[in-house]
């Protein structure tokens, strides 16, 4: 009997705290998911993100920031650097790893990320 992997979907999408918000950012903000992996042994599905944040008035110089996830977030997100600078304009920009392990099958996953 050949065992054929069980097949999972998933869905994601960045949620806005208001429609005003929406509107305002919706245009600012892209969502990839750039990986996807299962690791037999731990049973663990690990999902990578690509986050892609275009201001709509380009940073001339570099800025300070911090991201962290709300309260009430599950603790399967994490974001990475916590804190740093983002890169101007006319540079390669910042990277910041948006990641999610889930531990339990069926169970519906939510986080709140906050760039400030």
């Amino acid at each position: 009997m050949i065992n054929h992997p069980v097949r999972r979907e998933f869905e994601y999408e960045v949620q806005f705290e208001s429609e005003a918000m929406r509107s305002k950012m919706e245009t600012c903000v892209t969502l990839y998911m750039i990986e996807k992996s299962y690791c037999i042994e731990t049973r663990k599905i690990t999902l990578v993100f690509n986050l892609i944040f275009s201001p709509r008035k380009p940073l001339r110089d570099s800025e300070p920031f911090t991201a962290c996830y709300l309260p009430g977030s599950d603790p399967e997100f994490f974001v990475k650097p916590q804190a740093g600078e983002l890169l101007p304009y006319d540079s390669d920009g910042t990277l910041i790893t948006v990641g999610f392990k889930p531990r339990m099958y069926s169970k519906k996953y939510k986080a709140t990320l906050a760039i400030q």
